[in-house]
């Protein structure tokens, strides 16, 4: 707060290893792609909550294991395709809500285990989503209101473990193509 220099762009350096929680959280004022370097393992709960001014991509380092929630909530001025790595294992409840800027495709990697509640809700993203086998769980809106999203198919996780579909995991989305539902869902 206060006034003087306005700070327009974030540079994260190569020694930095987490991002704890609420780090930039309400930073209006950074512009540009965001790009989280390979050094960083852990983006922290509420890291860069309400940051909508970026007008840029997101790049998240091969490094990364754990997104916590509300990581980039309403962070709705990046643009373009979504890449999880795949070193991340964890990604938090409303991790990318309300991201609807990324109107290009989201790559999950293959070492997601758990996706929270409301992680992808309210975005734009475009062509198919595939949960990958990896996945054992994944949270109530999941992928909730993505009504201009997914204009592709949906392809579920063959994980044994991966049991349930929960509530309005995939409500108001515009998928086409057919749906095979495997024999591990039970719920």
């Amino acid at each position: 707060g206060g006034s003087g220099t306005q700070l327009t762009q974030i540079q994260i350096g190569s020694s930095c290893t987490s991002i704890g929680s609420q780090a930039f959280a309400y930073c209006y004022g950074f512009s540009g792609d965001l790009v989280i370097p390979d050094s960083v393992t852990n983006i922290g709960s509420y890291a860069f909550y309400f940051c909508d001014s970026f007008d840029g991509s997101l790049t998240i380092g091969n490094s990364v294991t754990t997104i916590g929630s509300s990581a980039f909530y309403y962070c709705s001025g990046l643009t373009g395709d979504l890449v999880i790595p795949d070193s991340v294992t964890s990604i938090g409840s409303a991790a990318f809500y309300y991201v609807y800027g990324m109107e290009g495709t989201l790559t999950i990697g293959n070492s997601v285990t758990t996706i929270g509640d409301y992680a992808f809700a309210y975005n734009s993203f475009s062509g198919d989503l595939v949960i990958p086998n990896s996945v054992v769980s994944i949270g109530i809106d999941a992928f909730a209101d993505n009504d201009n999203a997914f204009t592709g198919s949906l392809t579920l996780s063959q994980n044994p473990s991966f049991t349930a579909i929960p509530e309005r995991a995939f409500i108001g989305n515009p998928f086409t193509g057919t749906l095979d539902i495997p024999d591990n869902i039970t719920t």
